[in-house]
């Protein structure tokens, strides 16, 4: 298209200088709107256009020219598409094409009020605006929508692909005028929340559009899958390099979008850039404009124009909206999952204003493969559309008529004559038959049933679902739906398999009942806000004199260490008839089966504590009408004032939020984690290290805490959200230091926390905690009050002098002749056992000791009495640097973790020897930090047991004697004072660091006493 006109003219359609595919597009909406306005046809025009290839020449053209189309209404799904293309069509294509930037109708931008318009200027007007604006207007029957409603004469929808929800659909079909929907990407989902007219359906397909020189060709190219983001980055810099050469010397360097999938790595790529002296710019959601401290972070996408960075770095901003044809490189760190998006993404740089011949549009494929896949795909679609026309992606209603068809009018099917199904004759009071199951949450003010019945049905036809909508009442609803899916055995080859679904909707009272025959996720969106059902009201599901009982409960830890058994459960044919174990009050109970008592009858049920799941089995399927009233009958129970048996009362109670769950404390769990992340080349921190926490335990100020992590502190933030009842993180450093090649933790080491939960928290409110993403009442009382006969906790605690003096856990140098230890740490004094420690009582006389320390070992010691039938395993860790801690959760966190991960070596039936035993005799003892070797790692047994096997064979015997004692020991260096720790236990205000100890405490106790053996803590007085 020219652009170097000097004199402008005024524009119209036939001075403007179009492509011929563009003429074609409006040729077909004119044509359109003609028959429309006759009454001749009904539905919507449909125009395909890929990204590039002037869609919105089209819509400018068509809202301002079109004869009977006074009136237009230009519609689009997001406000920075709204602003583009008001200037657009205001006169800025004009203007680019030479012409007068002063088109013959006014354009008016309609964010928040209603234009001002005399009635006698609406055939000379046209309105941009956002779906969710029209909707809104709806919404509030106010005037302007009426007036929209009447006077309109044309309505354009660009970027149908959007598939706006059910009710902003509504609100489009409310208006009775011609349609005409805009698409670059004619998948299904494109077309059913529209009823195309395929009559007027324009189709110019990417081949065709790489042949005229609209737009650029693509190449795929294979890249290695990165091992990191530097690997990543210097892999796109170089292709860059070999690609454009010398791009600065042009005035407009080609520019580089970079794909990520999540804030974490959007901001490693932007270390690694930034470390090269590459200008970037990174764009996410969760980032903040003008943020002085991250100054190349923001939350809405440049313009190109103001904005001279070469690498664009993003997850979803830059899929669509975005046109500058200096774009000509795309890079996917992580791999775009659906076809469409990947088609939206390489879009963006195909742009050829110019119609050069031979340009291209370059994509690095770092997937194996996967995305030139998928985009191979798109290929063979596209040419199926050239051939056979732009109807063939609306198959799914087809593919309905066709089953239907194809079945006789009456079948015989399990044992019975049935009559063909069909959406438009079905009565589910009669024709349904639903099991007695349901999920019931507490609805909050803002619930609005209505919307979230949108909402589903909005989900359902994005998941390619045909939903059918039937409203028994104002608070029930049932929604039929038919899902159609590719065979999941199946890799690129397409077979459909089409199953009917039910959803059923019913408010009670504050409660809404939910469910959903083919499994959905319970509905969780935020414009229908939902609660839990409290875990108070859901026992008393299990109530009755004589007949109600539990017979099996699926058991949570509430303890959130990741070596710890998180769970368990309990079968028996009554569980208030066996004996409780000794930590059932540290177990949360997640789901109880058993029989409750209903009208003198047992029914067997199932409750989830969690999601507030109830499953009556022994019901089996019943009528609609039925199944109604069994849901009444559950919201009865739920809201009486009843007492549920007593089984549960054995069991760690959770609680509702506390009146300020304000955070005071934090201790982070990484542990599952930690081996998986590594350190980027970030803030003097050197690349490719282990990811290293080295306070996990933090105190919290106003939200703010420091974290110190591989040597560095680093600033961190916590809050409490009340609408999702979580605690959230957020620490931007640390999303930007750790990456990751694991694919399930690609969103960083924070998303990992915020989505698992995986830290413990002391909030303001005194008598509770935090964890697993559930308030706790501890059974740990603090304070004055404080009684150790209930909890045993200072009963583990042995003390010895030289615990407040030695910090070192194995010394700085060993013995020259490699004999032994340092003898100022840890290490030496268990070497010694205990001899001049003061500790020779509690060491006894061991016949086998045995330095199990290197690498993944089971213990750092493994010692044995083999007449005695004594086994201890020990584990040692200091503090040789600073002062000494009373309390110190952080390291005692870590070794507590690695003595319960290592239980398993005292199962009783268990043969699994420690990773490191056959070498004990062979390897030499050496450390990283310690200066020499230590040549004997046996320092003591049996001459008979010559070999570190024969060593083990004979601990493990010990083991498996039912009579022998085993025991795990904690050595702790001027870490932990049980006189210190005891004095904060018992004072009015117990430190947040204390108590987190004492959890620690506490759980490990319990944990080494379910493996059947004893803990000690020997640590200072």
């Amino acid at each position: 298209m020219p652009t170097n006109i000097t004199k402008r003219k005024k524009p119209a359609l036939a001075s403007t200088p179009l492509w011929g595919h563009q003429r074609k597009a409006i040729s077909t909406v004119r044509k359109y709107v003609a028959v429309f306005n006759k009454d001749k046809t009904i539905g919507s025009a449909l125009i395909h256009m890929p990204t590039g290839t002037g869609k919105t020449g089209v819509i400018a053209c068509a809202s301002h020219f079109l004869q009977n189309a006074g009136f237009v209404l230009v519609l689009c799904p997001r406000i920075a598409l709204r602003d583009q293309l008001y200037k657009e069509v205001d006169g800025r294509f004009f203007y680019k094409l030479g012409l007068d930037d002063n088109p013959p109708k006014t354009v008016y931008n309609v964010s928040r009020k209603y234009p001002s318009i005399r009635e006698e200027d609406y055939d000379r007007a046209i309105l941009v605006m956002t779906i969710q604006k029209l909707h809104s207007m709806k919404k509030r029957n106010d005037e302007p929508y009426n007036i929209v409603q009447s006077k309109v004469n044309l309505v354009i929808v660009d970027e149908g692909h959007y598939e706006p929800a059910i009710s902003w659909r509504e609100a489009i079909r409310g208006i009775p005028a011609a349609k005409v929907i805009f698409t670059a990407t004619p998948f299904r989902n494109d077309l059913k929340l529209f009823d195309i007219n395929f009559d007027y359906a324009f189709s110019y397909t990417f081949k065709r559009a790489v042949k005229d020189n609209t737009i650029r060709n693509v190449e795929f190219h294979a890249r290695p899958v990165p091992r990191s983001p530097e690997a990543f980055v210097k892999d796109i810099v170089d292709f860059y390099s070999k690609i454009f050469q010398n791009p600065q010397s042009t005035q407009d360097p080609p520019r580089v979008i970079v794909r990520c999938d999540s804030q974490a790595t959007i901001r490693q790529i932007g270390a690694e850039l930034q470390r090269l002296g590459k200008s970037y710019v990174l764009i996410h959601e969760n980032f903040s404009d003008n943020n002085v401290a991250r100054p190349q972070e923001r939350r809405s996408v440049p313009n190109p124009d103001q904005e001279e960075a070469i690498f664009w770095v993003h997850q979803f901003k830059l899929l669509e909206g975005i046109d500058d044809h200096r774009f000509q490189l795309l890079a996917v760190y992580e791999e775009l999952r659906t076809t469409r998006s990947l088609v939206q993404q390489v879009g963006r740089v195909l742009r050829n204003p110019k119609r050069k011949a031979g340009e291209v549009g370059y994509v690095l494929d770092h997937s194996e493969g996967q995305q030139q896949e998928r985009w191979q795909g798109f290929l063979e679609f596209d040419a199926l559309i050239e051939k056979e026309g732009v109807e063939i992606a609306d198959f799914g209603r087809k593919m309905l008529r066709e089953i239907l068809k194809a079945q006789p009018g009456v079948v015989y099917v399990d044992g019975r004559f049935r009559t063909t199904f069909s959406f438009d004759d079905i009565d589910p009071k009669d024709d349904l038959l639903l099991p007695a199951t349901v999920n019931v949450f507490r609805t909050s003010g803002l619930f609005d049933l209505d919307r979230l019945r949108d909402d589903i049905i909005y989900e359902y036809e994005q998941q390619d679902r045909d939903v059918k909508q039937i409203g028994l009442s104002e608070n029930t609803h049932v929604l039929l739906y038919l899902t159609f899916r590719n065979s999941p055995l199946l890799k690129s080859k397409c077979f459909m398999e089409c199953r009917l679904g039910v959803t059923v909707l019913r408010r009670i009272g504050d409660y809404l009942c939910y469910f959903d025959s083919g499994g959905s996720p319970t509905p969780t969106f935020q414009s229908t806000p939902l609660e839990p059902v409290s875990v108070k009201e859901l026992r008393r599901l299990f109530q009755g004199v004589n007949q109600a009982y539990l017979t099996y409960v699926s058991l949570l830890n509430s303890d959130i260490g990741t070596r710890v058994i998180r769970g368990r459960a309990i079968s028996a044919a009554r569980i208030e008839d066996t004996i409780p174990t000794f930590d059932d009050h540290s177990f949360i109970c997640r789901t109880a089966r058993g029989y409750c008592d209903t009208n003198g009858k047992p029914i067997r049920r199932y409750v989830g504590f969690q999601r507030g799941k109830i499953t009556d089995a022994s019901l089996g399927r019943q009528p609609l009408k039925d199944y109604l009233n069994w849901l009444d009958s559950i919201t009865t129970i739920l809201v009486a004032d009843s007492k549920p048996i007593a089984s549960f009362s054995r069991f760690a109670a959770i609680t509702d939020v506390p009146s300020d769950p304000t955070p005071m404390n934090i201790l982070l769990d990484v542990n599952e984690v930690q081996d998986l992340f590594f350190t980027n080349n970030y803030k003097g921190i050197t690349a490719d290290q282990a990811m290293r926490i080295d306070d996990a335990c933090c105190e919290v100020d106003n939200g703010a805490f420091k974290l110190v992590a591989n040597g560095k502190e680093w600033k961190a933030n916590v809050k409490y959200d009340h609408q999702d009842r979580r605690y959230f993180l957020n620490a931007p450093d640390i999303d930007a230091l750790y990456y990751t090649n694991d694919e399930g933790l690609k969103g960083g080491v924070i998303q990992y926390l915020n989505r698992e939960q995986s830290f413990r928290i002391i909030p303001k409110s005194e008598g509770t905690f935090f964890a697993l993403g559930r308030f706790y009442s501890p059974i740990l009382k603090f304070g004055t009050k404080y009684d150790d006969d209930q909890i045993g906790l200072l009963k583990v605690l042995h003390t010895a002098k030289c615990f407040s003096e030695i910090g070192s856990e194995k010394g700085s140098t060993c013995a020259s002749d490699e004999s032994a230890w340092e003898d100022n740490s840890l290490f030496a004094i268990i070497d010694k056992l205990g001899v001049g420690y003061g500790l020779e009582d509690q060491f006894g006389k061991p016949d086998i000791v045995v330095c199990d320390d290197m690498g993944t070992e089971s213990a750092d010691f493994i010692l044995a009495d083999i007449k005695n039938r004594r086994v201890i395993f020990l584990h040692a860790k200091g503090n040789s640097n600073g002062a000494a801690r009373v309390y110190a959760a952080s390291p005692l966190q870590e070794v507590c973790s690695q003595a319960i991960k290592n239980l398993r070596y005292f199962s009783r039936y268990g043969n699994e020897d420690p990773p490191g035993a056959k070498n004990w005799h062979t390897r030499k003892w050496s450390a990283r930090g310690v200066s020499g070797k230590v040549a004997k790692r046996i320092r003591k047994q049996p001459s008979e047991l010559n070999t570190g096997l024969k060593v083990w064979r004979k601990i493990q015997s010990i083991i498996c004697d039912p009579y022998a004692d085993l025991e795990v020991w904690l050595f702790l260096g001027r870490l932990f004072s049980k006189g210190g720790f005891e004095a904060q236990l018992k004072s009015r205000r117990p430190a947040p660091e204390a108590k987190q100890s004492a959890y620690l405490l506490f759980s490990t106790m319990n944990a080494v006493a379910s493996s059947g053996a004893k803990l000690r803590v020997l640590c200072s007085p």
